[in-house]
């Protein structure tokens, strides 16, 4: 009798133990939902799993979330990945879980790419093309110029006729992209990591300094791309709004440079005649729109720019550059250096 008891007692016991286990496993392969529709989860930068969990629950994409964090736990998964992520709700809850916390995405690698700051659109698609993230540059910038990404309020703040309409709004940061992902996920990343670290220091420069959004993000850029060291950007930010509030030229070479639409060692007088919006040598102002897509430090400089009288520098053969507020001093730093 006493034997037919702990029988009983083991039998239950594994029943408690296994059902569970049982019930976790047919949940993890179930479809996320019986309802046919798509649904998009937005994960941020820095984002913990636990608050993964909980938007993926009030999106109704998870059941049950003690099963789902266990998985997690289960796979190691530490980080989750930011993104945007659309998924069908015949999706399984495994294969959700997988793509935003794998190391897998739908049975793709996950391709991990680094834009440098600085980079141009083109750039950014011509790495894309090496990195094997993307196959067609033509068809990222087309959808750089005509996609719809309307959510992003701040790309209304653009002046219109830019050639490149997204130019200066795709973020440089570490991506992982799965191999295959398309140009708008792709774009969508950018511009979300430019609305969580770009567009908060964008929008307090603008209010300081009483201009357009839009201006702080073109400043930014030409500072990046003029700038040789960190402790220049706001010296070299401050020159250009002396020359703006002067009703002076800008005079920037990069702004040149992007107008002609190919790196120069040296630029000759006969380039600074190109007829262009974005040649400040022609063109009173700053350029149309952004010459490059600018880091953090560079869009810090052009929404805080350092206070003095300086109208001139000169790129040194040092690799440095000489400022100053007096005509005949910088004529001779630009014969020293022999620049134009």
């Amino acid at each position: 009798m006493k034997s037919k008891r702990k029988l009983m007692v083991f039998i239950l016991v594994c029943l408690v133990v296994i059902i569970p286990i049982i019930g976790s496993f047919i949940y993890l392969y179930m479809p996320v939902s019986s309802r046919d529709r798509t649904f998009e989860v937005r994960i941020k930068k820095g984002d913990e799993k636990s608050a993964v969990i909980k938007k993926l629950e009030k999106l109704g994409a998870v059941k049950i979330p003690l099963v789902a964090s266990m998985y997690l736990d289960f796979k190691d998964a530490k980080d989750v990945k930011p993104g945007t992520y659309k998924f069908s709700t015949s999706v399984s809850v495994k294969s959700m879980l997988d793509s935003i916390a794998g190391d897998k995405v739908n049975g793709d690698y996950l391709i991990k790419v680094t834009i440098p700051e600085g980079f141009t659109a083109v750039q950014i698609a011509n790495k894309l093309v090496s990195d094997g993230v993307i196959t067609d540059k033509n068809s990222f910038m087309n959808e750089i110029n005509k996609g719809d990404f309307s959510s992003f309020k701040f790309i209304s703040t653009a002046s219109e006729g830019r050639p490149i309409r997204l130019e200066g709004y795709l973020y440089p940061d570490t991506y992982e992209f799965r191999k295959g992902s398309s140009n708008q996920e792709i774009i969508n990343a950018m511009l979300e990591s430019y609305e969580d670290n770009a567009y908060p220091i964008v929008k307090e420069g603008a209010k300081r300094l009483s201009v357009g959004e839009d201006e702080i993000l073109k400043m930014a850029s030409v500072i990046e791309k003029e700038a040789r060291s960190d402790e220049e950007r706001p010296i070299i930010s401050g020159v250009f709004y002396n020359r703006l509030k002067s009703k002076m030229r800008l005079q920037s070479c990069a702004t040149v440079l992007y107008a002609l639409g190919r790196h120069k060692d040296k630029l000759y007088y006969k380039d600074l005649e190109v007829n262009s919006p974005y040649n400040t040598y022609r063109n009173i102002g700053l350029p149309i729109g952004p010459i490059s897509n600018p880091g953090i430090k560079s869009l810090k400089a052009a929404a805080d720019p350092k206070s003095h009288d300086y109208i001139y520098f000169v790129l040194q053969n040092n690799g440095k550059h000489f400022f100053t507020k007096d005509y005949n001093e910088f004529l001779k730093a630009k014969k020293a250096s022999n620049s134009i």
